[in-house]
C-alpha cells in the first residue's frame, strides 16, 4: 500500500483484496489452490491479473447519450466482486464520490493516451462559425429574380443570433 500511494481508509479493502488472491493462489502448505481444494474446481486466476490493487481505471458508467459525450469515468481498482455479475466483475472506487462500486469493464488509465472526454484539457472550445464565401449568381436558376440557396443562408446567418455560445454545445438560431 505504501509503493501505490493508496489512502489509509483502504486498508480494508485492501485485505480483502490479498485474501481473495491468496485463496487463488497456490498454497505450499496445503499442497493445492486453496479456492480449489474448498470447491472442487479449477480456479481462473484471470480476474486477478487484470490489475493491481489501486491502479488508476477508466470504467464504464452508463450509457452514452451523444457521441461525443463520454461513459467512462476515473476510478481505483480496489478488487473484485466474486457475488456480483460474472467471473469478471471488478470494485472500483470512484475518484468523484469516492463509492465503491462493481463495474463490468474496466482498462487501465493511461497517462501517455487519456480519455479525453474524461479529462478534458480546459473549459469548451469556442465554436467557430463559418459564413459562406459569395457566389456567382446561379447559372442554372430559371427566374433571375428568384434569390438562389446561397443568398438566402447568408441572409438568414446575417440576420441570426448565437444564445449563449459557450454554454451549450447546441446552438440555437433565432431571426
Amino acid at each position: 500500500m505504501d509503493r501505490g500511494r493508496a489512502r489509509a481508509f483502504t486498508w480494508l479493502l485492501a485485505l480483502t483484496y490479498v485474501c481473495l488472491v491468496l485463496n487463488h493462489l497456490w498454497n505450499e502448505t496445503i499442497g493445492d489452490v486453496p479456492l480449489a481444494m474448498a470447491t472442487g474446481q479449477p480456479v481462473d486466476i484471470s480476474p486477478i491479473i487484470r490489475a493491481t490493487f489501486w491502479e488508476r481505471v477508466l470504467y464504464r458508467d452508463g450509457d452514452e447519450s451523444f457521441p461525443s459525450d463520454s461513459c467512462e469515468e476515473t476510478g481505483r481498482f480496489v478488487g473484485i466482486a466474486p457475488h456480483v455479475g460474472h467471473v469478471m466483475t471488478y470494485l472500483i472506487l470512484t475518484d468523484d464520490t469516492q463509492k465503491v462500486v462493481p463495474r463490468l469493464r474496466v482498462q487501465p488509465f493511461r497517462e501517455k493516451d487519456p480519455n479525453r472526454r474524461v479529462e478534458p484539457l480546459g473549459g469548451e472550445i469556442r465554436p467557430v462559425i463559418n459564413t459562406f464565401p459569395k457566389s456567382p449568381p446561379d447559372k442554372f436558376s430559371m427566374d433571375t429574380n428568384r434569390p438562389t440557396l446561397h443568398i438566402l443562408i447568408r441572409q438568414l446567418l446575417s440576420q441570426a443570433r448565437v444564445h449563449n455560445p459557450l454554454s451549450s454545445r447546441h446552438f440555437l438560431l433565432t431571426i
